[in-house]
């Protein structure tokens, strides 16, 4: 069966479009998207013993339980390295 030249075209730029995000997840390893800065780990242990019910209940909503439980369990260790 003959190849269309749509679909040739189509192919073409599947192919490009895959080779700049290769490069361009390559260029911009390890660093943080758009201007974030990274929030150090006094500031969030902070933002954790600040915490309501509430506010967990939100954040399990909008993250899920096993993302914060990981957050969770980082501020346990926290707290026993720094012996708080």
């Amino acid at each position: 069966m003959k190849e269309n030249y749509a679909d040739k075209v189509v192919d073409r730029l599947h192919e490009r479009f895959g080779r700049v995000r290769e490069r361009l997840e390559e260029r911009f390893k390890g660093t943080n998207p758009f201007r974030q800065e990274s929030i150090s780990e006094d500031e969030m242990y902070l933002y954790y013993r600040q915490l309501t019910p509430e506010d967990m209940n939100t954040l399990i909503q909008q993250k899920g339980p096993e993302v914060v439980n990981n957050f969770i369990g980082r501020m346990k260790q926290y707290e026993q390295r720094k012996k708080l």
